[in-house]
């Protein structure tokens, strides 16, 4: 295949465009949906995100079967810093591996048609204590250093709090000719200094874009912008990356711009969603609906055959005609096994972030005083309606449980269950006798032979 150079952007013809992101969201708390449609509508499949603001490390899952597996700080602490990464249920079924180093690292193995490591960092700002930033690069450089070790390609994305210049004669290689400011600080030595060690480049600054959409920071009702978060990736992937810059646009409710690194992957392929009918027997709840049902079994057993002798074709025909009647009264629904629904997010809650996000685009465009007051009042008004939202849908939700505790045992405890959620795919991973961290199924079963092995001969 042909790869063609047009203004430093890789245009490929008919390859497939995978699009990773990253973004400071200045915590996740009530955003969870807005991003999951941010992430739909720049078809995203994978956000790296920095600031998450939650405690301890796991997985959930979002709207529409999205997962999030995150790290943050430890549940004594308050919540602060933490990293996650939000895939489609696309790519998270190419998910090999994930791992949460501490707050502000955390690493997920993908197996594309490469086999790659996302990394995911939030870094110490500029005016931590230098400790905190030796800890951090000596903790990012132990990561890279094991993921490297097992053959992969590596990506890191997120918040570097890194001003690393213009200066790429004198960068070795790591930066391009495109960078957006002239400003370094110590973070932004660092930074370079950790991409020279790694053999990595820096994204942001391989292409040609206007300086709006390299800014990645904006301080909001001051002049200070800055680019501070940054795509690095292998050397090795140079020809992969087709394009990284800034979305604009985008809105979130955080003084940070989205970035987006578009890669010459296939796209994982999306699995066809599994569906199924059943009769809606919730609907027997009604007392109209119970009439209509038992005129319907009388109806049903009125004509049935008294010739049959055999059991079998007895009962055959005895369940045939109670599930007829059954949905006849009651009818039947479909059920979507995958996704999870958000009873909160609803039109009225949609229709105010919609009117958010123009506002933000109208300020974007004007730079006016008036409009940006216009959409700091929009997302004042959507931070509240969340959260009295959220507390009304737990208030019905409650109530619900608790009649259906008296009234019917059987759907409490599905409700009950339904609360922990979708059980998300778990990756399961071994240290095998080398300590190397292993996860692929014949890795893991061969580290377990040797384990027994070597038990048994002693």
């Amino acid at each position: 295949m042909v790869t063609v150079l047009i203004g430093k952007r890789l245009k490929t013809p008919g390859k497939i465009k995978l699009r990773f992101g990253i973004w400071n969201v200045r915590t996740l708390t009530g955003k969870e949906v807005e991003l999951v449609e941010e992430m739909r509508k720049r078809k995203i499949q994978l956000m790296g995100l920095s600031e998450v603001k939650k405690k301890g490390s796991g997985s959930v899952e979002l709207k529409d079967g999205y997962v999030m597996v995150y790290s943050g700080v430890v549940m004594q602490s308050r919540a602060k810093e933490g990293v996650g990464v939000v895939m489609t249920p696309e790519a998270f079924n190419k998910v090999s591996d994930w791992q949460a180093i501490n707050s502000r690292i955390m690493t997920v193995d993908l197996d594309l048609e490469l086999k790659v490591t996302y990394v995911q960092v939030y870094a110490p700002t500029e005016d931590s204590n230098v400790q905190d930033k030796e800890e951090f690069y000596l903790s990012l450089n132990a990561v890279l250093e094991g993921v490297c070790s097992r053959g992969r390609q590596v990506i890191v994305g997120g918040d570097m709090n890194a001003r690393i210049g213009n200066d790429c004669e004198h960068s070795h290689g790591v930066m391009g000719p495109y960078a957006g400011e002239q400003i370094k600080n110590s973070n932004g030595e660092r930074l370079l200094e950790f991409g020279v060690d790694n053999n990595l480049l820096i994204g942001n600054t391989w292409f040609n874009h206007k300086r709006i959409h390299q800014i990645t920071f904006e301080a909001e009702g001051r002049a200070a912008k800055s680019i501070i978060d940054y795509f690095m990736y292998s050397a090795e992937m140079r020809r992969r990356v087709t394009d990284v810059k800034v979305i604009r646009g985008a809105e979130l409710d955080t003084d940070h711009r989205l970035v987006v690194m578009d890669l010459r992957m296939k796209v994982p392929v999306k699995e066809r969603e599994k569906r199924y009918s059943r009769v809606h027997v919730q609907k027997l709840e009604s007392p109209q609906v119970q009439e209509l049902y038992h005129q319907n079994i009388e109806e049903e057993f009125r004509t049935l055959p008294e010739d049959i002798r055999d059991l079998d074709a007895l009962w055959e025909e005895i369940k045939n005609r109670l599930l007829r009647a059954a949905e006849v009264s009651c009818g039947r629904k479909i059920v979507n096994t995958k996704h999870k629904r958000t009873k909160w997010w609803n039109d009225h809650v949609k229709e105010l972030v919609k009117k958010k996000k123009d506002a933000w685009r109208k300020y974007l465009a004007s730079g006016s005083e008036e409009d940006r007051a216009i959409y700091i009042q929009y997302r004042r008004q959507v931070k509240k309606e969340v959260r009295e939202a959220k507390a009304k849908t737990w208030e019905e939700f409650g109530q619900n449980l608790e009649e259906k505790y008296n009234k019917d045992n059987k759907i409490f405890w599905k409700m009950v269950k339904g609360l922990r959620g979708r059980r998300v795919k778990e990756v399961r991973s071994i240290r095998n006798g080398d300590g190397i961290l292993v996860s692929e199924q014949k890795d893991v079963l061969e580290a377990w032979r040797r384990y027994y092995e070597e038990k048994l001969c002693c």
